[in-house]
């Protein structure tokens, strides 16, 4: 699988100027952005590479041979949750992408700080960033919003979901070195599954969540994050599309470990080798061949 970012199209930089007006909640937010992150409805997005100026800092500290420090900046999915109560943090994506840097630079020391708040929305990302991303003057941010966002507001949420991730992306391109990677994230259940814990369906969540999913309101979250993508400049690993891409053949509910919205290792790998896709052209995903077989009972 070849490296997964995005751009806008031609057509998308034409995005009519009275939906600018809404911008009052982040006053700082250039009009060329505020342009390009609400497109107009003919506008399409093209998903392609990396382009020349992004993770052109991480790739020099690569080059340079030193210590590298990553922040994985998310929810509960960065954080490692996995089943109820439970967390995995040797399988969690990030960790996975060290190993994959590692293998590849072994001339580099890669330090990798788990900022993860199971429940944190994007506003909450961004209440906690100076602590959590700024104060370590990372190399590389990797920034996974978007579920708990899509579950606890809807598509009402998606304006303020797009104006959130844009100041995210300017505090810290403004007050560290780093380059950022935003990710899409992975699918929630589509139907109630035997991995769902009891207390969690009798919470109602073997329903809700499957409906956000199957209505489409997680994928117009994915689509928001690579409209803030291509609006900032910042490359996207677009996990989303890996997962629609395997839906097909795998039944995505065994790749969740509480059957909700949680990876398993195997889901966690995807948005590994994604990430990994986008720092090294030569890296060839696993992940989607190895994953084409659906999962035995």
């Amino acid at each position: 699988m070849g490296k997964v970012g995005v751009r806008l199209s031609v057509a998308s930089n034409l995005a009519i100027g009275l939906l600018l007006v809404g911008l009052a909640l982040y006053e700082d937010v250039p009009s060329r952005v505020a342009a390009r992150l609400f497109p107009a409805p003919v506008a399409e997005t093209a998903r392609g590479t990396t382009t020349p100026s992004q993770l052109t800092k991480f790739a020099k500290r690569l080059e340079d041979k030193g210590s590298v420090i990553i922040v994985a900046f998310g929810d509960s999915v960065t954080q490692g949750a996995t089943s109820m109560r439970m967390r995995d943090p040797e399988s969690v994506y990030h960790n996975q992408l060290k190993k994959l840097l590692e293998n590849r630079y072994p001339d580099v020391t890669f330090s990798v700080i788990n900022s993860g708040i199971g429940g944190d929305k994007a506003s909450d990302g961004l209440a906690r960033i100076d602590r959590s991303v700024i104060r370590f003057s990372p190399d590389l941010v990797l920034i996974e919003f978007g579920l708990n966002d899509s579950v606890k507001h809807g598509l009402a949420g998606l304006r303020k979901f797009k104006l959130t991730m844009v100041e995210i992306v300017r505090r810290i391109e403004q007050q560290t070195e780093a380059d950022i990677v935003l990710l899409t994230p992975n699918f929630l259940a589509t139907s109630d599954n035997r991995n769902v814990h009891e207390e969690h369906r009798q919470k109602g969540y073997a329903e809700t969540l499957p409906k956000i999913q199957n209505d489409g309101v997680l994928a117009r979250y994915a689509q928001a994050l690579r409209d803030v993508g291509a609006a900032c400049d910042v490359p996207i690993a677009d996990v989303y599309s890996v997962w629609e891409r395997i839906s097909d053949a795998v039944d995505t509910n065994t790749l969740l470990a509480n059957g909700l919205n949680h990876p398993d290792a195997e889901g966690h790998r995807i948005a590994a080798e994604t990430v990994m896709a986008l720092i090294d052209e030569q890296f060839i995903c696993d992940s989607q061949p190895a994953l084409a077989v659906v999962k035995e009972e």
